[in-house]
């Protein structure tokens, strides 16, 4: 009789056959670590983009905080050197100011520069830019322009759509 065959270990296979398996796992662990890479390349895009539509936000709400602040030196005629204002360069009706400090963010800085032209008359105008700075990346810059116009103190003290009717000692200044 000959000798029995080890039956747990099935017919031997042909040399080639031993090697595929390997380079079959091999493929799929580099496909799969593609596409993996890839998923974290798109995620760590979207939340850089996500971070600088946010501080985009943040460089509006700061040039309008620079507008309120451009009207409100306007209206109150407060441009002094104690509240950070200053001639502009060649002027004498024109204010600048900067603020520069305090804008402290997670991701980056801010600053408002502020310049309001025929300061003094009553037709002022107010340009107000919001800069954020993030490190490594481009500078985000807002800028708003307005023109206002001054009114007096009490100019629509009074106002009405018809005929105003006073009774008794009723006195209006003018």
């Amino acid at each position: 009789m000959s000798s029995p065959r080890n039956l747990r270990c099935g017919p031997s296979r042909p040399h080639t056959d031993r090697g595929s398996a390997v380079i079959t796992v091999l493929v799929l662990a580099a496909v799969t670590a593609v596409i993996a890479s890839s998923f974290l390349f798109r995620s760590a895009q979207e939340a850089k983009l996500a971070g600088r539509t946010l501080m985009d936000s943040v460089a509006l709400n700061l040039a309008e905080g620079g507008l309120e602040e451009g009207l409100y030196a306007a209206n109150s005629s407060t441009f002094s050197s104690a509240d950070g204002w200053a001639l502009a360069s060649g002027s004498t009706t024109d204010y600048v100011k900067s603020i520069t400090s305090s804008f402290d963010f997670v991701q980056g800085t801010g600053a408002v520069y502020i310049r309001v032209d025929d300061a003094t008359s009553l037709n002022p105008i107010v340009i107000a830019a919001g800069v954020v700075t993030i490190p490594n990346q481009p500078r985000i810059v807002k800028q708003l322009r307005v023109a206002g116009v001054k009114r007096h103190l009490w100019t629509n003290g009074v106002v009405s759509r018809g005929t105003l009717t006073f009774s008794g000692s009723a006195a209006i200044e003018g």
